[in-house]
């Protein structure tokens, strides 16, 4: 069950893949850029009330040196409000105002947003459907980066092969690497493996998968009759098809929708996530949410500014959380095309719906299925980075959430970790917009240095070998209870090539799981990928928030012993590991 260098390219993982919750300050070009204070912490922390009250009491030491700091802030951000209405740059075709035209007026945060493009995505890998021969390292500037051959490929054996068997017929399964810097959005739908030929029309993917990777496709929305005429119309439910008709307007063309291929998005949309996914599109200085599901979620806590979360986490967390782009095939309401989130109902402001129970009651209410694992009939739900709601909100948030940054007087949030305040050459403060881990950003891992014993890193790589370790372990595990579940209900069915195991509810019965256990037993598979996704997917690796993940792994153990139980077999982690290696040996 140990990992050869699974650790070692977790804590690379830990250093690229934390880039990606850094969107939750997604281009503060001008908020940031008077300063959001210098990281005194990292959100890795969570969970170390040592820690947590040395912090605290930094921050009362250091009270009036904050305020005053507040102060400036607020003067500079009035200013740079006013300098940003008065010559607002001219917008695109779809009226979005790309990052290149911020540059002058902000060149500090430009030049390092830029800089993201050193963090060239990862490119090849064995159970890709396609493959780049090199990335377009140039459509962001003119930094010319090359491929980091150390990137992680999460399939590997000596990585999680456990997800190659957990997500069997999703996209997941076949491609799963370290991500890229933000920069390369739109270049990761075309080459991630998962949706085919995207530029070659050969695509499985929908146009809602550029929600997070542009502002252009939000501003197209609205062109063309605002986000609800974009949304499909005319759906007639059918849980086997998902058959949609695009809903035309009065002269009779068909609108686009969200659930229109993603090929057609490649060459019309062109700009990454940039300035304008989250500020206001003529004024950076202000704070903006441009998916529209997200601020339904938000509810008051988003136009009042009700609770104690800073509105650039708020920003950041409409793509750094958990969505579905499937189609409910009961619920009209969610049979739109627009991505999904599982905390819509209910919203009070007091994001109380935001629980994972809630949340997967919520998929199991509106019958919202990613896919059908073929062999079980389990009807699957596949997790995105929860990172936003497993940091500020569940199970209480993270410890770091609620601890007082003494540099600003304000508890930490995301820009503190993964963006930090640098000075320019001349003496100007401003908030870095290159998104890094703060393991690999030394000034922010310095002051980490000051409340966690002088080494942030060895404190980060205990909880990632304890709670990443465990989730993998337990993965293993969950991967060996399909295999067993599979050994009871599926026989293999088809010729040739498209032979497959496939449900056999006859073969079923033979072996004692009668239609009620059958059902029984898909839901424990439906329910256990929840509990596993959701962790797994956090890209901290179980930093940010200790006890959620500590609860999501309790869940999970205690389903796979029901399940074994039912089946009368007991699934371990060591069964997987020697069925991998004669797969591997076999191959």
């Amino acid at each position: 069950m140990k990992r050869t260098k699974g650790l070692k390219l977790g804590k690379q993982a830990m250093v690229w893949v934390l880039a990606l919750i850094a969107i939750m300050a997604c281009v503060v070009l001008a908020a940031c850029s008077s300063g959001g204070g210098t990281a005194a912490s990292s959100a890795a922390a969570s969970g170390d009330a040592e820690a947590s009250a040395a912090a605290e009491a930094s921050a009362s030491a250091t009270e009036e040196a904050a305020a005053s700091s507040a102060e400036e802030k607020a003067a500079a951000s009035s200013a740079e409000a006013t300098q940003a209405s008065a010559g607002a740059p001219e917008p695109d075709q779809f009226g979005v105002i790309t990052a290149d035209k911020w540059a002058d007026i902000y060149p500090n945060q430009y030049n390092s947003y830029l800089a993201n493009a050193y963090n060239v995505p990862g490119y090849k890998g064995e159970y890709a459907e396609i493959t780049a021969e090199s990335p377009d390292t140039t459509s962001v500037g003119d930094i010319q980066a090359t491929a980091d051959s150390g990137k992680a490929n999460f399939l590997a054996d000596d990585q999680y092969p456990e997800i190659k068997v957990i997500g069997k017929g999703y996209g997941y399964a076949k491609y799963y690497t370290e991500p890229g810097g933000h920069t390369y959005s739109i270049w990761s739908i075309e080459h991630n493996g998962r949706l085919g030929d995207v530029r070659g029309g050969g695509t499985k993917g929908i146009l809602a998968c550029y929600t997070c990777k542009t502002p252009q496709i939000h501003f197209d929305a609205e062109n063309k009759g605002g986000n609800e005429s974009w949304t499909l119309g005319g759906l007639t439910p059918n849980a086997e098809a998902n058959d949609v008709e695009l809903k035309v307007n009065e002269a009779g063309e068909e609108l686009p929708g969200w659930k229109q291929s993603a090929s057609n998005g490649a060459d019309y949309y062109t700009e990454n996530i940039s300035c304008a996914n989250c500020h206001v599109n003529d004024d950076p200085s202000q704070m903006n949410i441009i998916r529209a599901d997200w601020k339904r979620v938000l509810g008051k806590a988003w136009e009042e500014n009700s609770l104690d979360i800073p509105q650039s986490a708020m920003v950041c967390g409409q793509c750094h959380c958990d969505y579905s782009m499937a189609l409910s095939t009961t619920d009209p309401e969610y049979s739109n095309g627009e991505p999904t989130s599982p905390y819509e109902a209910d919203t009070d402001g007091t994001l109380s719906n935001i629980t994972p129970e809630k949340a997967y009651q919520f998929y199991n209410d509106h019958d919202i299925v990613d896919w059908t694992y073929a062999s079980t009939g389990a009807k699957m739900l596949s997790i995105r980075h929860a990172e936003f709601e497993i940091y500020y909100v569940m199970e209480g948030g993270s410890t770091m959430r609620n601890t007082l940054n003494p540099a600003t007087g304000e508890k930490y949030n995301c820009v503190d970790c993964h963006m930090g305040t640098k000075t320019a050459d001349d003496g100007t403060e401003y908030t870095s917009h290159t998104w890094v881990s703060p393991l690999d950003d030394p000034e922010i891992s310095e002051t980490c240095d000051s409340c966690h014993g002088g080494d942030i890193s060895a404190y980060v790589k205990e909880i990632q070998e304890r709670i990443d370790g465990r989730n993998h372990v337990l993965g293993e595990r969950y991967a060996d209870f399909i295999h067993n579940f599979e050994a009871k209900v599926a026989t293999m069915q088809g010729e040739g090539d498209e032979a497959a195991l496939t449900l056999d509810e006859a073969f079923a019965a033979e072996n004692g799981i009668d239609a009620d256990k059958l059902a029984k037993l898909q839901e424990i598979q439906r329910e256990a990928c929840y509990y596993w996704n959701l962790p797994a997917a956090d890209n901290s690796e179980g930093a940010h928030n200790q006890k959620l993940y500590t609860a999501c792994l309790d869940k999970l153990e205690a389903l796979l012993d029901e399940g074994d139980e039912l089946l009368g077999v007991t699934s371990t982690a060591e069964n997987f590991e020697a069925w991998n290696a004669e797969q591997a040996k076999a191959a």
